[in-house]
């Protein structure tokens, strides 16, 4: 399963389940002071970034962890949201933010 770095940094912020770290990733999504290190126009494999982990014991880490990608998906399901990521002449860059937002669409 892939999905877009915008959206990994988002389930990242916004998703985290409370008490888990991630073990085994094979790619960093953010530097030691936070900072996103993910291109968010990119899709990234989820198998990639690992499981995470309970905080607690060995026994219950090994127990109860599951691979990010199912938290992922878990809280995807759950959004009402849909991220997405364009490209556009510069020249316009402007005038389709404004839009958008008059429409009550986020933009980053």
């Amino acid at each position: 399963m892939k999905a877009l770095g915008a959206e990994i940094w988002d389930f990242w912020q916004n998703g985290w389940p409370e008490g888990y770290y991630i073990d085994d990733t094979e790619i960093e999504a953010e530097d030691d002071k936070g900072n996103c290190l993910l291109d968010l126009a990119a899709k990234y494999d989820l198998a990639e970034f690992g499981v995470l982990c309970p905080d607690g014991t060995q026994a219950e880490r090994m127990r109860e962890a599951e691979r990010f990608s199912y938290f992922f998906s878990k809280w995807k399901k759950a959004q009402t949201k849909e991220t997405l990521v364009i490209e556009v002449d510069k020249s316009k860059t402007e005038q389709i933010k404004a839009q958008l937002k008059e429409m009550g669409i986020k933009v980053r």
